[in-house]
């Protein structure tokens, strides 16, 4: 029988009995003794299609090899034409490798931790997805009658999150603007000026104003502030103003000509 503990402890990997087929994609080997015989220690799938990306499974049997991974078959999950993909492209997926069991009618599904395909890396997988011994023995289910099937699941993870900048901008030199208000002594509620523009954006600047006494004094108060393009209030900056001196000529904040307004 196959250990399931063993094959897990090699590599992170979530191991699984399923009773239904892969979702994306499976390849049966016939005359599986064929291989070793003509010497394919390494074999590449027709594509299939997975999360609007074409995949392709790679097979490494290592009939000859007398490395490490020579008593294991490795099985890969490669993106397909990746040189069509735009510049500084990356996926990244969750994929699992299926086994069937013939016997009993199941799969065996050895899922990994998410990769990342890039450039550099087009391919991820299993380099111990199972041992040649597990797979041949007719005990297992695996291999029989010459023929075996595996499968492959492929999740894309699309990114969804929400992204933020703050960009910061050194401290320019303060602009004035200035404004000219005729028959101010008219005015009942307030005043808006016109569209202006400053470092790209546009403004408005806006006022009104409404008396207060306090011991016999009158005073002015004049709220002043700034509107972007969109109506959204930035900024508030109330004034006080004794009522007469707002309208004493001696102190300039009216001349014969109207109000005069300087915003900074």
């Amino acid at each position: 029988m196959v250990d399931l503990d063993k094959i897990k402890s090699q590599f992170k990997v979530t191991l699984e009995i399923r009773n239904f087929s892969p979702t994306h994609f499976l390849f049966k080997i016939e005359s599986f003794s064929l291989l070793s015989q003509n010497g394919v220690n390494k074999y590449e799938s027709n594509e299939f299609s997975a999360g609007n990306y074409k995949w392709r499974l790679i097979f490494n049997f290592n009939w000859e090899d007398s490395g490490n991974e020579v008593d294991n078959v490795a099985i890969y999950l490669a993106l397909a034409n990746s040189s069509s993909l735009p510049t500084r492209w990356e996926v990244n997926a969750v994929f699992s490798i299926f086994l069937y069991n013939q016997n009993s009618d199941n799969f065996l599904s050895v899922r990994g931790p998410a990769r990342r395909f890039h450039a550099l890396k087009t391919e991820w997988g299993f380099s111990k997805f199972i041992s040649k011994k597990s797979l041949i023995d007719p005990c297992n289910g695996y291999l029989v009658n010459d023929n075996c099937v595996f499968g492959a699941e492929v999740f894309v993870i699309e990114p969804q999150g929400v992204i933020e900048r703050l960009s910061m901008l050194e401290a320019g030199k303060p602009e004035d603007h200035s404004w000219s208000i005729s028959q101010f002594s008219k005015l009942k509620n307030g005043w808006f000026s016109e569209e202006f523009l400053t470092r790209d954006h546009k403004w408005y600047s806006f006022f009104f104003f409404m008396e207060l006494s306090f011991f016999y004094t009158v005073y002015m108060v004049v709220l002043k502030g700034l509107l972007n393009a969109r109506g959204t209030l930035l900024s508030q900056s109330p004034m006080q103003i004794r009522n007469c001196s707002l309208h004493d000529y001696a102190y300039g904040f009216i001349k014969k000509y109207g109000q005069f307004i300087k915003y900074l």
